[in-house]
């Protein structure tokens, strides 16, 4: 973090925050939900440095990720002045920070969330490489609980590319189709992690820790920036994965039009861990990888299919599909399809399509491409797949959405600004509530 943007975090902090508490809240279903504030062993409240990005659950624990999503004040501010770019790259470079090239997790064990207290102690555990995205088996032997974890490495997914950013390589500015897409310039090359932590006493088992990494293997796959992954029952309401066997993940690879000079001068210093050093990432970075989407025994740690796409297709989302009957000498974990978000380009022309693959076998390509005239969409993120396309019933005690939001419009300042999303409210989500139009 630079040493100015440190002084403005101590400033804005002291004058306007309230104390530094992370607050883990329990809900279940009843008006007041159940609070209590996370502390370390020493009974003092633990500091996020980026990003509480997500949390993972066990049997017996708890885990929380101060995660490598930065919250810095060139985010913050954005476009602070959009009819001047040269200003707006002046603050952004200003007061732009760098991640950490570790990450911190927090572990809580369930047993200690008492009724009525309002403190919970949790053991702080380093993990040795940036991580934004992680998922935990359910079952904790012994007490060992094990967090498979995506690193992105000298990458910084909370940047976007703007109007006034130039390629690193090339020198010349960005491609207008591309403003707004996550700056997935890697700096570095990306792993796959298998943490496992004792968690009584806090601490990273190295020995029982595996870490991987593809330049390039036989089966197609690489880790160039790794993205987002899936497995069978990920965000079931109804199972828990006690051993997730299987992990099904995507890579952007590398591109010269997704490298900005302003990245590389953010993730080019010697005092940061690499895996590979700057020069090769260049030169790497200048020869290309696709997009690919590639699966993980998770018990050997070692990639066994991948299915590479075309230069210049993208593929975003992606989420496992189930088959309704089970396929005799499959393990169930890859038993299904793999439906993925996808924006082929022909003829210097993009659409929207999904594709499915056989979770089983992915490097034979496709089963089926969906497309439709009215199929539109550009750059998705997270996605789930349910069984079932059901009405959406109304809770037992909820929000008026209407009644919640009103205030916070009211409060913004530039009257254009303020009618511009109230209209957008009133149109789009005050209708809409609890899935139906009132």
């Amino acid at each position: 973090m630079h040493k100015l943007q440190d002084w403005w975090y101590r400033l804005v902090g002291h004058l306007y925050s309230n104390r530094n508490n992370v607050y883990l809240i329990r809900w279940t279903g009843q008006r007041r939900p159940e609070a209590w504030v996370v502390t370390d062993e020493r009974g003092r409240s633990i500091e996020i440095r980026h990003n509480m990005h997500q949390l993972g659950l066990s049997r017996d624990y708890l885990v929380l990720g101060d995660t490598n999503f930065k919250f810095s004040f060139d985010i913050m501010l954005n476009n602070p002045f959009p009819h001047n770019s040269k200003i707006d790259a002046f603050f952004r470079k200003l007061l732009s920070g760098v991640m950490a090239d570790y990450s911190t997790v927090y572990l809580i064990d369930r047993r200690t969330l008492k009724p009525g207290a309002k403190k919970v102690k949790a053991k702080r555990v380093r993990i040795p490489s940036e991580t934004v995205h992680f998922s935990v088996n359910y079952d904790n032997p012994a007490g060992k609980v094990t967090i498979h974890t995506a690193h992105n490495c000298s990458a910084c997914p909370a940047e976007w590319l703007r109007p006034y950013d130039t390629e690193k390589i090339s020198g010349k500015a960005v491609k207008e189709e591309l403003y707004g897409l996550i700056a997935v310039g890697q700096m570095d090359i990306g792993k796959i992690g298998k943490c496992v932590i004792d968690a009584e006493k806090g601490l990273l088992l190295e020995e029982e820790s595996r870490f991987l990494h593809i330049e390039e293997d036989p089966t197609g796959a690489h880790t160039w920036a790794i993205g987002l992954y899936t497995y069978r029952d990920m965000l079931s309401p109804e199972k828990n994965v006690e051993d997730i066997r299987y992990v099904y993940w995507q890579s952007y690879g590398l591109a010269e039009e997704r490298l900005t000079s302003f990245i590389y001068n953010l993730y080019d210093s010697p005092e940061r861990h690499r895996l590979l050093p700057v020069e090769k990432v260049l030169e790497k970075t200048k020869q290309g990888a696709p997009f690919v989407l590639f699966c993980v025994d998770t018990a050997q740690m070692k990639a066994t299919d991948a299915y590479r796409f075309d230069e210049g297709t993208y593929m975003w989302s992606l989420q496992f599909v189930p088959r309704r009957k089970p396929t005799p000498g499959v393990h169930p974990q890859q038993d299904g399809y793999i439906l993925c978000t996808v924006l082929p380009c022909r003829a210097g022309q993009y659409t929207s399509e999904i594709w499915v693959f056989d979770a089983a076998n992915l490097s034979q390509g496709p089963l089926a491409r969906l497309g439709h005239p009215d199929l539109l969409f550009g750059f998705t993120i997270h996605s789930v797949w349910v069984p079932e396309a059901q009405e959406v019933s109304q809770p037992p005690y909820c929000l008026n959405v209407k009644e919640d939001y009103l205030p916070m419009l009211k409060g913004i300042k530039r009257r254009k600004h303020r009618q511009a999303i109230t209209q957008l409210f009133e149109e789009y989500v005050f209708p809409y509530e609890y899935g139906k139009k009132q």
